[in-house]
This record gives C-alpha cells, sequence and structure tokens, in this order.
C-alpha cells in the first residue's frame, strides 16, 4: 500500500493469522500475501494440490482457508469438499472474480463461509483481509471466558444468495449461525425474516439502491434467536440475483465495562450529544476506530470492513452518462467519504475530538477550464468554482498534478498547503482526470467551546489520521476507476454508434452501386425507348428502396394534355395514374409526375402523413392508403429537350434525402441521353421520317439580320466540329460585299473570326465559329443537324422579307409537338408551315462514315472537311492550302500533311476493303 495507511493488525493478537490458499491463481494469491503482510499480518501459504496426504496435515496449521472456485469446483473433486471431508468448521472464504449467481450458490451450499468478489484494484484484497480477521477473531473470540455473555457458536459474518423477489436461495453456515438458525431454514424464506419488523423501511431503502446502483451498504438491526443485535448489511447485486453479507456489531458492546465507560467520561460532552442524535443507542462509540478494545478481532477492523463495504459499493455504482447521473454519482461519493464517520454523528473516523466531516467533489467543465462543485455535505462551505488558471490552489494543483495535496484547513476561500500529513485537517485527492475530492474535518465554534470548557488543550486541533488519508485516497481513486468506466463505455457507445452509421453508410453505398449498375446495364442493352424506360423502371423496384416506379409524358393528341404513362413497375398502379385528368388540374394539385412534366425540375415530397399540405389531394390520399410515405418525380431532360418524367414512390418517410435525390436526378439525364442515343441510332438506319418547315423570325437570328441588313440572300452549307469541341460554321451570301458581311459578323455576339474562304461569281463562302446561342448550335445541342436555313431573296416561297427558312428532318419517332414546343421557346415569333412524312431508304453510307471517322484523327477530318466545304477540291480551286491552313489556324506543311493522310485513309477504304486486314491498313 503506501506509508501513510497504517497496519490493520489486532495489535492484542498473541499469534498472526495463518491462512491457506487452495485453488486460486497464482497472481491472486502473491496480490493478496502482498497486502496481508504488510496491513494485517497474516501468513500466507499456497497449496499446490487437495489430493496428497500433507494437504489434511497442513488444514490442522492453518485459520482459514481462502479457494477460488473454479467452474471444476461443480465435481465431487471440487475443493470445497475436499476441505469439508477433512475439517467442517473451519472458516473457508470464496474468493473469485466470479458474477453468476448460482456458483455463489453452489459455493455456500458446499460448505463455504463467506464469499469475497475480487475487485479491479486492492479493495478486493482489504476486504478479503478484514474479513479473515473478522471470522478467525469471531473464533479465537469463542474461547476467550471475556466473552462469557455471549454465545460460542454465533458469528460475526455471514453470506448468502438472495433471488430478485429478495428470497433466500443459499445460505452460508456462518451466516446461519449469525441469526442462531440452521441454513435449510432460511433457505426459500424471505431475507426480511432475520430483521425485525420496524426494520423494513431501511432494508427496502437498502435494496433499491442495489437495484439502481448495483451495490448498496446500510445499519440495521437484525435478529439472533429472537434477539436483536446491531448488524451492518451489504448487498450486492449479480446479473438478476444478490450477494448478501450481514456483520454483527454486537460485540463491541457487550464488551465495553469500565474500559469503555472510562473512555465516554474521557471524550466529555462531544460524545454524549452525539451531535443531537439523542438515540443513546452508542452507534457513534461502536463505529470508533482509534480505540481498539481487547479483542482478537480489533475494533479497527471492522471500522476498515465498513469503509471497505463502502468503497465495495461505490466501485459498483452504475453511473448514467448525463449530468443527472453525473451528479448523483457524485452525492454518491460524498456518501461514501461519511460512511466513514460514525452512524447518526458525521464525525472523523479516527478523529480524537468532537468534530464534523466535510466533504466536497468537484467535477472539470471543460468548457470553462475550472473546477465546479457537484456535491458537498451539508457541514462545510466550499466554493462553488475554482479556476484552473490558479495554480497554486490546492484543488488545482491536486488536479493537474495529479497527486493528492494536504491543506491546514476547509473554510471557504484558498486552503493553506501543508507538507507534512500529521498537520493536514483536509486533503484534496484527484478523481482521475475527472476532478477532485475534498475531505477533512471540520470544528464548528461550537466544538471549540466545548472542547475548551473540558480544558483539552488549545493545539489538539482536529487533523486526518493516516487511515483517514488512506481512506479518502482509495475512494477518490476507486471513485475515478468507476468514472473512467462510464466514459469508456460512452467512446464505446459512440463508437458503436458511429460504426452503426458506417454500416449503415456502406450498406446505403452498395445499394447505390448495385443500382446504378442495373441502370446502366439496362442503359447499356435496350434498343427502343419502351425497352429501355422499362428495364430503368424494374431495376429501380429491384432495388427493394421503391415500391413504385413510372415514366410518365405529356399527351397532347386529345383536346386536353395529359399524362400518359410509358412505363411502370411495382404492384399498386391504381389510382397512382390519372389518365383523363388535365395536366394544369394535376399541376395545380400539385401532383409530382405533373409538375415535373411542366416546369422540368425536380419535385419532392417525404412524410405525406406528418408533412404540411392538404390531405384533400387526391394523389396524396391514393398515394397514403397504399402505403407510400415519400414521392420524388425527376425531369428526363438532354440538351434541352424532354423525354417525360421519372416518378419514384417508397414506402420509408424519410427517403429522398439530398444524396438521394441528387442520385435519381442525375439518373433522369442517363435515361434521357440513353433516349437520345436510342432516337439518334433509329433516325440513322430507320425507313421514315418527319420534315419540318419553319418561318424564322427573331432579332438574334444572325442569318436573318444580315439578310436585312444588305438586301442579299444568306443560306447556311455546313458545320464542322473542332477538336477542342468549338464549330466552324459555312455559309454563302448572294448580293453583298465582303466587307459588310465581316463588318455585320463583327457586331455580333453569336460569331466570331469570321472570314471570306473563297468567291464564286456573286456568291461568297464565308466561316466562322458558332458560339452556343447561335441557331445551328442549340439545333445541334438538341440532336437535330439542319437540313437548310436560309433567309432573304428567294429563299422560300412562303417566306416574308423578315422571316427565314428552317428545314429539318426528324425520325418518326420522335415526339414532333417536343420539338415544336423547343423551336417556339427559342423564337417565339416562329411557326410551323409544313409537316411531311416521308420513306427513305436505308443509309447504308453511315457505317461508311462510322468506319472514315474512326479511321481518321480528328485533325485528319477536321483538315479533309474544310478543304471539302471550302472548295479546295473544285475545278477551278476556289481555295487554296495556304487559306484552308489559315482557317484552321495551322501551317500550310501541317495542313498538306493531314490532308495527305486523310485522302489515303479515305481510297485505302473505298479500294483496299478486301485487300488486307484492320490491322495491316491501321498499321500503314
Amino acid at each position: 500500500m503506501n506509508s501513510t495507511t497504517p497496519t490493520r493488525r489486532a495489535p492484542d493478537s498473541p499469534e498472526p493469522i495463518r491462512v491457506l490458499f487452495v485453488d486460486t491463481d497464482e497472481r491472486t494469491a502473491r496480490a493478496a500475501t502482498a497486502v496481508f503482510d504488510a496491513e494485517f499480518g497474516i501468513h500466507a501459504q499456497v497449496a499446490s494440490s487437495t489430493d496428497d496426504d500433507a494437504f489434511a496435515e497442513r488444514l490442522e496449521l492453518v485459520d482459514c482457508v481462502v479457494t477460488g472456485h473454479s467452474p471444476s469446483a461443480s465435481s465431487d473433486r471440487s475443493p470445497l469438499r475436499a476441505i469439508r471431508a477433512v475439517d467442517s468448521d473451519l472458516p473457508v472464504v470464496v474468493f473469485s472474480t466470479v458474477r453468476d449467481e448460482e456458483r455463489i450458490e453452489h459455493a455456500l451450499s458446499a460448505g463455504a463461509t463467506d464469499f469475497v468478489r475480487i475487485d479491479a484494484d486492492d479493495a478486493g484484497y482489504w476486504t478479503l483481509g478484514a474479513r479473515i480477521s473478522a471470522l478467525v477473531g469471531s473464533e479465537r473470540a469463542s474461547e476467550d471466558t471475556a466473552r462469557a455473555d455471549r454465545p460460542s457458536d454465533t458469528a460475526l459474518v455471514g453470506s448468502s444468495v438472495l433471488d430478485e423477489s429478495l428470497t433466500f436461495t443459499a445460505v452460508s453456515a456462518s451466516h446461519a449461525a449469525l441469526h442462531g438458525d440452521h441454513r435449510d431454514h432460511l433457505i426459500g424464506t424471505s431475507w426480511t425474516g432475520v430483521f425485525p419488523d420496524d426494520e423494513t423501511t431501511v432494508l427496502e431503502s437498502i435494496a433499491q439502491r442495489a437495484w439502481t446502483r448495483g451495490s448498496a451498504v446500510g445499519s440495521v438491526t437484525a435478529l439472533r434467536s429472537a434477539q436483536r443485535f446491531p448488524a451492518l448489511v451489504s448487498l450486492v447485486r449479480v446479473r438478476a440475483a444478490f450477494v448478501c453479507t450481514v456483520f454483527d456489531q454486537s460485540w463491541r458492546e457487550g464488551t465495553r465495562g469500565a474500559g469503555e465507560e472510562r473512555r465516554e467520561g474521557e471524550e466529555g460532552e462531544g460524545d454524549g450529544d452525539g451531535d443531537g442524535d439523542g438515540d443513546g443507542d452508542g452507534d457513534g462509540d461502536r463505529e470508533q476506530t482509534t480505540h481498539p478494545t481487547d479483542s482478537k478481532a480489533g475494533s479497527t477492523t471492522y471500522g476498515l470492513e465498513r469503509a471497505l463495504l463502502g468503497i465495495e459499493s461505490l466501485a459498483n455504482t452504475r453511473v448514467e452518462p448525463d449530468d443527472s447521473g453525473m451528479r448523483e454519482f457524485c452525492g454518491t461519493i460524498v456518501d461514501t467519504v461519511e460512511s466513514g464517520s460514525r452512524p447518526g454523528s458525521r464525525r472523523s473516523v479516527t478523529a480524537t475530538t468532537a468534530t464534523t466531516t466535510v466533504a466536497a467533489v468537484y467535477c472539470y467543465d471543460e468548457e470553462r477550464d475550472a473546477l465546479r462543485r457537484q456535491a458537498t455535505t451539508r457541514a462545510g462551505e466550499f466554493d462553488r468554482t475554482v479556476s484552473l488558471v490558479e495554480q497554486t490552489r490546492p484543488l488545482s494543483r491536486a488536479f493537474l498534478d495529479r497527486e493528492p495535496v494536504f491543506v491546514a484547513g476547509l473554510q471557504r476561500g484558498t486552503p493553506t498547503t501543508v507538507t507534512d500529513p500529521r498537520r493536514a485537517c483536509g486533503l484534496v485527492t484527484p478523481i482521475g482526470s475527472h476532478g477532485v475530492l475534498v475531505a477533512g474535518v471540520h470544528e464548528s465554534a461550537a466544538q471549540r467551546r466545548s472542547r475548551s470548557a473540558s480544558g483539552t488543550n488549545g493545539d489538539e486541533t482536529p487533523r486526518l489520521t493516516a487511515l483517514d488519508q488512506a481512506f479518502v485516497r482509495l475512494v477518490g481513486a476507486t471513485a475515478g476507476t468507476v468514472l473512467d468506466r462510464v466514459a469508456a463505455k460512452r467512446d464505446l457507445d459512440t463508437c458503436e454508434t458511429d460504426l452503426d452509421a458506417a454500416t449503415g453508410s456502406v450498406d446505403s453505398l452498395t445499394e447505390t452501386i448495385e443500382l446504378v449498375c442495373a441502370v446502366a446495364r439496362a442503359i447499356s442493352t435496350a434498343w427502343t425507348r419502351g425497352e429501355l424506360e422499362t428495364r430503368v423502371c424494374d431495376s429501380l423496384i429491384a432495388s427493394e428502396r421503391y415500391a413504385v416506379a413510372r415514366i410518365a409524358a405529356l399527351d397532347s393528341a386529345g383536346e386536353t394534355v395529359t399524362v400518359r404513362d410509358r412505363a411502370w413497375a411495382g404492384t399498386q398502379q391504381e389510382g397512382l395514374e390519372s389518365p383523363d385528368a388535365s395536366v394544369d388540374a394535376l399541376v395545380d394539385e400539385g401532383e409530382p409526375m405533373a409538375s415535373t412534366l411542366r416546369t422540368l425540375e425536380p419535385c419532392t415530397y417525404r412524410r405525406l402523413l406528418s408533412a404540411s399540405g392538404s390531405i384533400d389531394q387526391h394523389w396524396r390520399q391514393t398515394a397514403v392508403s397504399q402505403g407510400i410515405r415519400a414521392v420524388l418525380a425527376v425531369p428526363l431532360v438532354f440538351r434541352e429537350r424532354s423525354y417525360g418524367g421519372l416518378t419514384v414512390y417508397s414506402e420509408r418517410p424519410t427517403a429522398f434525402d439530398a444524396d438521394e435525390r441528387r442520385l435519381l436526378t442525375d439518373l433522369g439525364v442517363w435515361v434521357a441521353q440513353a433516349s437520345n442515343a436510342i432516337e439518334t441510332r433509329t433516325a440513322l438506319v430507320g425507313h421514315s421520317e418527319v420534315e419540318l418547315e419553319f418561318q424564322l423570325r427573331g432579332e438574334d437570328i444572325e442569318l436573318l439580320e444580315w439578310a436585312r441588313e444588305t438586301g442579299g440572300a444568306v443560306e447556311f452549307e455546313t458545320a464542322v466540329s473542332r477538336p477542342e469541341g468549338s464549330i466552324r460554321g459555312f455559309f454563302t451570301v448572294e448580293n453583298a460585299t465582303e466587307e459588310t458581311i465581316l463588318e455585320l459578323a463583327a457586331r455580333s455576339p453569336s460569331v466570331s473570326d469570321a472570314q471570306l474562304v473563297t468567291t464564286h461569281g456573286d456568291r461568297q463562302l464565308f466561316e466562322c465559329t458558332l458560339t452556343e446561342e447561335t441557331l445551328v448550335a442549340r439545333l445541334l445541342e438538341y440532336g437535330v443537324v439542319p437540313r437548310r436555313i436560309s433567309a432573304g431573296g428567294a429563299a422560300s416561297e412562303e417566306a416574308s422579307e423578315e422571316a427565314g427558312r428552317l428545314v429539318v428532318s426528324l425520325p418518326a419517332q420522335t415526339d414532333v409537338r417536343e420539338f415544336v414546343e423547343f423551336v417556339s421557346r427559342l423564337y417565339p415569333d416562329s411557326t410551323l408551315v409544313r409537316r411531311r412524312e416521308r420513306e427513305v431508304d436505308a443509309r447504308p453510307g453511315y457505317g461508311f462514315r462510322a468506319e472514315l471517322e474512326s479511321a481518321l484523327t480528328a485533325r485528319q477530318l477536321e483538315a479533309l472537311e474544310t478543304a471539302f466545304v471550302s472548295g479546295y477540291f473544285d475545278i477551278p480551286r476556289e481555295t487554296s492550302g495556304a487559306a484552308v491552313a489559315e482557317m484552321l489556324e495551322i501551317a500550310q506543311p501541317t495542313f498538306n500533311t493531314h490532308l495527305r493522310v486523310a485522302e489515303r485513309k479515305l481510297l485505302e477504304l473505298v479500294f483496299a476493303r478486301d485487300e488486307g486486314s484492320d490491322e495491316e491498313r491501321a498499321g500503314r
């Protein structure tokens, strides 16, 4: 232990107590032996086996046996049975970490005298030493003629096991003897049967504390053969049962005699008053530990037993990890310190004068960087808050240095630090990293007057004894261990919560990846829009996240625009669709699909039952009645073209958080892009198309503006995509000068870098870079290549001077209404003047064009196409190689190289298609 802890051996013992360890862990026996030698004067031995003949001889030479009662103890060869086969009266203490009530019951039933639990610190070894001293002291006292007034077969301590209803299920022999009964008679009876009826309230209080905190200690009056005697009761919860230990303290009254009366006279009125208790039961004297009686057990042993039981109760306290639980536990710490005082008087365990025990617990407040008082005794005045900035103060020093600090007094303010522990009235000891415990003795003004009147030396200021100091330090260390356990449990709970959250995130991510992969497979394998949309809906339902998935589009075939479903997956279709309702009416009602199709923006409804919104809405009533709790609708839009909307229904009220909405919105873009690709492929290999002709009107259409300004005719020829992503456009102009066109192009925000390519009669070919705001760029972004754009002159028979002409061809499967609306949104004054459906031949050249584009690099294709458009291959040549190179912003030798390579690859595709493999041609 430490140098300030006094010995616990009874000073009048004629010989040391001899203990034999049987079937115990070697480490446990070694640690217990160190405590026994230093503190109790107990000599310990270790028996390696119970099978040899020498074992019986060794039992005759010891006063007590300690056994671990391992799981094998349930067999016929258990140490308990071996010991009882030799000696049925020898005290046997089971010292184990076992928390299984069945094994404790077995140990007591097999003949164990008592049970002591091993603690994580030295408190368990102290309890064991004190319990052995009590048991052996009782045995030796039975032979002492000074205790002739007490039956020699009674015991001083005994243990038993109680079930949830506090009924005896196992009783040790010593416990039965303590109450003057046989253990078979006690089993099956309530524990209140061995106490007087007037102690019921106290017993209920002890049981309640044991239920909530894990253990409890209290002073009661017990019965032995219908006779009352004072006792100390310890109740420790073990799973669904309790271990009950009762300590007889009546021996102290029976041995007082003249010697005790003399000490009462010496102590004066301070003891006589008992701090106003008036009960006259002498409990305060019975707890006095500095004046041992002539008993072999010694009163110090029983004072220590009570203190250690208080510490054991503190160590088993269950603390809730909140502010209320912490305050309650701090109060328990203070109660434990007070348990070292004499019952009812709250005086120091070892003080030799009339004093009051005072204590306070301070916890560290990280936000304020200070120690805040959480609990205190009624007596004593302590500061509410102690700042850690003042590091010289005793409380700050003890907390920061994690070392005890001795003080001369505990008055409000800054106590004076003392270096000599013998002059200390108080002690500040750390509670781990959680705070400090302040405890000591305090003499009130009335107590000082009483001491002065009794003629006591004025220099005998009440001070803490070495035992008091050791006790307070052990309380602080135990409380720190409990709070460390609470902090570890809190950290573990946090880790488990984080782990659960991470696991949920991983599961969600896995589901998301599976969903994305399923949709990707649907996109990559679908050949038609209908097949694509059906597979996407099926993939969403297969993820088990959603109950229903549907894709719909606006239908303007009739007089009223309605919502028409294109694909559906799920079990509940009836009611969620409204095929006859006007889309405008649905939008006014807030229906998700209709709202998204109209606004082309996502629409989300979560917690349909609890969120604000009219439950009278038909769509909401229908969804709720079918178990739907959240809805999300996203538009299917690619390059400003709408392919309908996707609506997903979930039975989870919290579905469609920000991440999920973002995922499904992106999924809508993927589906729209795939739909666009399918229609483009269909258009290239299809057999029918729709030709549309528009009259174009608008101030921001550059071709119309140039035609109006020049009075000539302007016609779009073609566009070439450049490797960096820009678009080069070619257009011809009639009856206008080069300077006028270049000036108009320089003023236009839609074009840049305009230049003349070639002139042929009164027709001039110009080339320029087109921005995203031009008509051509917008049509290309929609996925439509214009067949003709013209303005001015005789561009169109129906066109007026202010109008131009736009002709496009769309695949037969294209939604014409959507494209017309697209053009109308761009140029509201434009009108559709002709629609014609026609059959066309399949385009075998598409495969050749695709093969050519794959054979040429982007630069080679750009050089070949630009040279062709600019008239480089015409006879006579319309433009020179230098001019084309300038258009491409490259040197003429570089242009010549790109063009020659492109021509060779083109000719190879034409003339050498059967003369070698693709690999051979690629390597040339």
